[in-house]
């Protein structure tokens, strides 16, 4: 029977209508190794639902925080468009950190760089340096600025959306590391 099985889905793949389906499935990611403490807990190569993938542990990683500001001068934004004026926050793990972490690839290869942790800069910030120097930060002219610290995740998820992939993460807690803070003036950018 096993074999019946096989000679028949090998003519169907042989067959022109059988290898244009083949053909058109999507492509399988795959991801590397990743630490024990993350536990695949969902993942998708499907076209209806996108290719996806999370983990669910609880894993603290070390690295730095970025908050980027809109800095786009007064009068450069059309009349029904507020400036973002509380930030965008993302993770950026160190090199022992990242080896810790789930790195895809055969689609949309990309190691996770970059985590989106879900929180303006100042729902991240505030907590970590208080309510006055994060308005003393905001009032600056600096678009980027850089904190050393460690942060504990409790769900990494990447997904495929508008021809890139991303990884986002829910944080337990962030904690501020020692040494210093680093400001840079760089241009505001969007991805997709």
């Amino acid at each position: 029977m096993k074999r019946l099985s096989l000679v028949v889905l090998l003519l169907a793949l042989s067959h022109p209508m059988g290898a244009a389906v083949a053909a058109d499935a999507p492509p399988r990611t795959v991801f590397t190794r990743w630490d024990p403490a993350l536990k695949l807990v969902e993942r998708s190569d499907s076209y209806e639902k996108g290719s996806m993938a999370r983990w669910r542990g609880r894993i603290t990683l070390t690295g730095r925080l970025v908050v980027e500001f809109d800095r786009v001068p007064d009068g450069e934004l059309p009349p029904d468009v507020e400036p973002d004026r509380d930030g965008v926050a993302h993770f950026e793990p160190d090199a022992l950190s990242l080896a810790r972490l789930p790195t895809a690839t055969r689609f949309y290869d990309l190691a996770p760089k970059v985590i989106w942790v879900g929180e303006t800069g100042r729902a991240a910030l505030v907590p970590l340096i208080g309510q006055a120097a994060f308005d003393r930060l905001q009032a600056t002219r600096e678009s980027w600025y850089e904190f050393p610290v460690s942060l504990t995740l409790t769900e990494l998820a990447t997904s495929v959306e508008c021809d890139h992939r991303d990884f986002t993460a829910t944080v337990r807690e962030i904690r501020l590391l020692k040494a210093p803070m680093v400001a840079l003036n760089k241009p505001w950018s969007v991805t997709c």
